[in-house]
């Protein structure tokens, strides 16, 4: 079950494209330290060049960062972040956990999945790269200590940059545990799932996962629950004033590309009608030719040499048309013609164009040829 810690409406964003960002991999090991030595690191954005946060690192534990955030396209280009202890305990998270987009309007993205389905499918990708096989999962839970530890943190750091903060995104938070084996050996993890929701069925999450040998799971999360980071206000604000930025950008030229398409449409629409209206009077004025020539309308598929002369004199084609049973006949002589099978017919010199843009079930149609 979801639960909602705070209600803010924030839009929804839209997929921008990854630019590259120049960066330093950062590796710190301090298996090499004795007992009494821990170490704070300071974990670093090296697209953007400032300090995420400040962890103290346990004797025996290691790790490995590489993190950027890409202003121009409101994403982290890289996210790599790895804890290890010495027994092969170890929290991580990555690219893909950092950016889960879940929802209808991420279909492009991620089949349009909601966020139930979709956490279990990218952290069982996460798993598989590490061999982790027969995966299950528990329900996520709004209860646990690190829910508790989240939601109080977050309500001390809106207290005090209230500013910073307003119009964010609501945030929840869950556990869930997760279960699999690798190499014969039973490993027992669990997944740390922050949710910002941008509606009711879209929004983003950033996952992170502890995972160990089932015997030694609850020594490696008593480990994790020892490090603390120390967050920065001010990073947590720039990168969501960054992702605010670019998405109010892809809304309005997602806006403009709507009008610009449906402007198009319109003025297509009318030139159909428009044509049509001509068209239908050609014809009328075709028959009644004919009729003062004392003949008739063609026959379905019947077409002369009379009959291509007087097309090729009026600049026009005639089709058979399954619709009426007769031949018709429309302005223009072009390559490439279309019907919806009821009466309208386009045609075009374009070979490229797309009958598929057309409303309805249009089809390639030819010309008749004179059988004299």
């Amino acid at each position: 079950m979801f639960q909602s810690i705070r209600k803010k409406q924030q839009k929804a964003p839209v997929n921008t494209r990854f630019a590259a960002v120049g960066l330093v991999v950062v590796t710190i090991f301090w298996s090499t330290f004795s007992s009494a030595q821990a170490k704070k690191v300071t974990i670093m954005d090296r697209g953007l060049n400032m300090p995420i946060s400040t962890v103290t690192l346990p004797e025996g534990w290691e790790l490995t960062q590489d993190i950027a955030f890409n202003a121009v396209s409101g994403r982290y280009s890289r996210y790599q972040f790895e804890l290890r202890d010495s027994h092969g305990g170890t929290s991580f998270t990555s690219l893909r956990l950092q950016s889960v987009n879940y929802g209808p309007f991420f279909r492009m993205v991620s089949q349009g999945l909601p966020l139930e389905q979709l956490w279990k499918k990218v952290v069982y990708q996460e798993l598989q790269q590490r061999n982790i096989v027969n995966v299950r999962f528990g329900e996520p839970s709004s209860q646990g200590d690190w829910v508790s530890e989240q939601v109080e943190s977050m309500r001390k750091v809106i207290a005090q940059n209230r500013e910073k903060f307003s119009g964010l995104p609501a945030m929840r938070f869950f556990e869930a545990e997760i279960h699999g084996q690798r190499n014969g050996q039973n490993y027992q993890g669990r997944a740390f799932i922050t949710v910002m929701p941008f509606s009711q069925q879209d929004g983003t999450a950033k996952i992170s996962l502890v995972l160990a040998p089932s015997e030694r799971f609850s020594k490696a999360l008593a480990g994790f629950r020892q490090i603390k980071p120390e967050g920065n206000p001010d990073y947590v604000g720039v990168t969501a004033r960054l992702i605010d930025n670019v998405t109010r950008q892809n809304q309005l030229a997602h806006q403009r590309r709507m009008a610009d398409q449906r402007r198009n449409f319109n003025a297509h629409q009318n030139m159909v009608r428009q044509r049509s209206a001509q068209q239908d009077a050609n014809f009328q004025q075709w028959m009644s030719d004919f009729r003062n020539d004392g003949t008739t309308p063609s026959a379905g598929g019947s077409y002369t040499g009379q009959d291509y002369l007087v097309d090729s004199i009026h600049e026009q084609q005639t089709f058979y048309d399954p619709d009426s049973g007769y031949n018709v006949s429309r302005d223009g002589q072009y390559d490439y013609n279309y019907t919806d099978g009821m009466g309208n017919y386009y045609g075009t010199d374009n070979p490229s164009f797309n009958p598929h843009s057309l409303p309805g079930d249009w089809q390639q149609t030819y010309p008749l040829a004179p059988n004299y």
